[in-house]
């Protein structure tokens, strides 16, 4: 203990650090700073959570049902699932981005979270298509990916 006392960054260097995704980064906000997320449209949290249902969509759920809750209160109503550990942690994390940045951040986030799957699931029929092809409705579906994927770059 005496080794720490001279030396705190010791310390840091034994602890495992958290690994920086936009997922956990989006958590950690919302977890932290619960109004945060009245700053941002309704569409664009509903389609976020319908994309995410687990774990972001269940916080953006309570977050909007109970508006002023506090940290320590989204880590307790998470207590007796699989999800409390990881929110525990992530109600400590350094996310470093500074206040008049978080909803803006969260916006950036969810965007491309969005996104990201969107890319997903184009790539997923893409490679089905290669391998033994697509019905009908799976050929439209990419149809429809790749215009919506078209019209989101311009």
């Amino acid at each position: 203990i005496s080794q720490w006392l001279k030396k705190p960054d010791s310390l840091k260097k034994n602890l495992p650090r958290q690994q920086r995704t936009p997922m956990r980064l989006a958590l950690a906000l919302l977890i932290q700073h619960p109004k945060s997320l009245q700053e941002i449209q309704k569409p664009l949290l509903k389609d976020v959570s319908e994309l995410y249902p687990e774990p972001l969509g269940l916080l953006i759920q309570n977050l909007q049902e109970n508006p002023n809750l506090i940290t320590a209160n989204l880590v307790e109503y998470f207590q007796n699932t699989n999800y409390y550990d990881v929110f525990n942690k992530l109600a400590v994390f350094d996310h470093q981005i500074q206040e008049e940045q978080r909803a803006s951040t969260l916006i950036q986030i969810f965007e491309f979270l969005m996104k990201q799957s969107l890319n997903d699931e184009i790539d997923n029929l893409i490679l089905k298509l290669k391998q033994g092809g697509l019905d009908d409705e799976a050929k439209q579906r990419l149809q429809d990916l790749l215009q919506k994927r078209q019209i989101q770059k311009t």
